[in-house]
């Protein structure tokens, strides 16, 4: 029953994560990024991330 689950949160717990938000500092980042002279596997991953809405860890994942 319900009175089995002991200790379980009744609600989500919220995380925020900064944002870049002003058109400035995108620009910014997207400097720094084409800017960027490291490894070619990471820049192509740096450059294609901003188009593509995905979260780090999938192109990182990827094969």
């Amino acid at each position: 029953m319900a009175a089995d689950l002991g200790d379980v949160p009744t609600e989500a717990q919220a995380t925020k994560y900064s944002t870049l938000t002003r058109p400035a500092e995108i620009a910014d980042l997207m400097k720094a990024i084409h800017g960027y002279a490291g490894d070619p596997s990471t820049v192509c991953c740096l450059r294609i991330l901003p188009h593509v809405f995905t979260r780090p860890g999938e192109p990182r994942n990827a094969r």
